[in-house]
């Protein structure tokens, strides 16, 4: 099985057999984490997306009269 997953890993990739089966070994056997790796792409957590910007201007309103009428000043 690990044999199977070296060599999906070297076909989708550059990194050799001993490259693979090191990032195998630091991924704990995911071929998915590992190819992410490879292609810098990094799950975000979603924790993370409700520090962005809302997507649309109306959430930036709605957002905005949140924060108004949740502030301490409105009491």
């Amino acid at each position: 099985m690990e044999e199977e997953k070296i060599n999906i890993i070297m076909r989708q990739t550059t990194y050799t057999a001993e490259e693979s089966s090191n990032k195998l070994t630091h991924f704990n056997g995911d071929v998915l984490n590992v190819l992410r790796d490879y292609l810098n792409i990094y799950q975000s957590n979603k924790s993370d997306k409700s520090a962005n910007v809302p997507a649309s201007v109306n959430q930036q309103i709605y957002k905005e009269f949140h924060e108004l009428f949740k502030s301490p000043k409105m009491k």
